[in-house]
């Protein structure tokens, strides 16, 4: 009873962890990461907000954000103790949750680093562009070692298999240049919008533009290549597998979708709605690779 409690409750965290996600993305698209001023972890300095800005929109969005990754950040700590209680010393899904504890305080730190240095609307700064790679990055992290501890929460006594620990990690880090890639390109088209697909092509090409604007033509080329990469990782993984589960057979057609959706994106010059959906998909790829990574090479210890 405990065990399916504690896997009901890390399923609800990740589900939430993706909302959370979502709503910072759209704090930031919306331009509301000013809505609680250089404050932080308080808006405009108090606990709620007052005055004039209590009917100020932005300053909602934004506060609402930060409610919610307080409540994500306690449902955490109770995950990391509750875990420690359930599972014997030296189990892996001890490890994911202290590392999901830690991947949280330090997502937290980089969202008050964004605040407090001014990272946040119209601001072009490389200071920005490093800490929303960083800040996406650990993200990922985060999210990886929920699906970790997800996976591993079922096993009794697990053992992970490292025989494709290099074809892992290329694969893995592959991701994480697409995320960081994306997340500059989505930035990008939020500071410099484009009224069309052929002048966003030639704001990439132009000398004068803007170093963001040259670098997020990399994204399209990363996520091409380094997908045919962890493709060839999940179907080497998925051929050694002596019973195929649900997750290796939708695996591939994730990724595909994936592509598919971002092509479309970059098309259709990155709406909301489609800036979204595009980072819910990428979301869920990943957490969809750890947890078949982990499930597909992980053993019971005789």
């Amino acid at each position: 009873m405990a065990s399916r409690l504690f896997r009901n409750l890390t399923m609800f965290a990740i589900f939430y962890a993706i909302v959370i996600i979502l709503w910072g993305a759209f704090v930031r698209i919306s331009g509301s990461g000013d809505g609680c001023g250089k404050h932080w972890p308080l808006c405009q300095g108090v606990l709620l907000p007052q005055g004039d800005v209590a009917y100020e929109l932005q300053t909602w969005i934004e506060f609402l954000h930060r409610a919610k990754s307080g409540l994500f950040g306690f449902l955490i700590f109770g995950l990391w103790i509750f875990s420690f209680r359930l599972f014997p010393k030296g189990h892996l899904a001890r490890k994911a949750a202290t590392f999901m504890f830690v991947f949280t305080v330090i997502e937290a730190l980089l969202g008050a680093l964004l605040v407090l240095k001014g990272y946040v609307d119209n601001d072009e700064s490389l200071g920005r562009v490093a800490s929303q790679g960083f800040h996406l990055a650990n993200t990922l992290l985060l999210l990886g070692s929920m699906a970790a501890l997800w996976t591993w929460s079922r096993f009794i006594n697990p053992v992970f298999n490292f025989s494709y620990r290099a074809l892992i990690i290329i694969g893995l880090f592959g991701f994480f240049l697409i995320g960081v890639s994306g997340s500059v390109a989505s930035l990008s088209n939020t500071l410099f919008p484009s009224q069309s697909l052929s002048e966003a092509l030639q704001k990439d090409l132009a000398e004068s533009s803007h170093f963001i604007l040259k670098f997020r033509a990399f994204h399209p080329l990363l996520a091409l290549t380094i997908s045919s990469l962890i493709l060839y990782l999940i179907i080497s993984i998925r051929n050694q597998m002596q019973k195929r589960t649900l997750i290796a057979t939708i695996l591939p057609w994730i990724l595909i979708g994936a592509l598919i959706f971002g092509a479309a994106t970059l098309l259709m010059l990155s709406p909301l709605w489609m800036k979204l959906t595009h980072l819910l998909i990428a979301d869920i790829l990943w957490i969809s690779i750890v947890i078949f990574v982990c499930d597909s090479l992980t053993q019971e210890k005789t």
